[in-house]
């Protein structure tokens, strides 16, 4: 499974990624990190990718903020969306139509990331 992760705090949650790799999917899970949305590339290529999260509060010198990002994630066709974040955005998220993506509270529990990454294996 190949998951892509927009975080502007790597390493606040890499670890939890690489533990839940190791402890419960066999090292099977391919991570990519990515901490600001300009340092993604082409968003067509999120079709390879079968889980996509998105911190919604990236750093202010990313081109676009976590709505964004989600919005060209959609536009190019995945649904395998889930936002990171340490704040409420429940609202925010039904006010843009986007009140289906699941949302993932930070800090993470491993418990959690892993019951969210085993709601999306296929």
């Amino acid at each position: 499974m190949k998951i892509l992760v927009f975080e502007n705090e790597i390493p606040k949650v890499k670890d939890a990624f690489v533990d839940v790799n190791e402890l419960d999917f066999n090292n099977e899970l391919s991570v990519k990190y990515i901490d600001k949305s300009q340092n993604f590339g082409d968003y067509k290529n999120v079709k390879d990718f079968d889980l996509i999260f998105v911190d919604i509060d990236l750093s202010p010198t990313s081109e676009k903020d976590g709505y964004g990002v989600i919005e060209d994630i959609k536009r190019f066709g995945n649904d395998n969306i889930v936002v990171l974040t340490g704040n409420l955005v429940e609202e925010e998220l039904k006010k843009r139509g986007l009140s289906e993506i699941k949302i993932l509270s930070k800090p993470i529990f491993l418990d959690e990331l892993k019951d969210v990454i085993d709601d999306f294996v296929k």
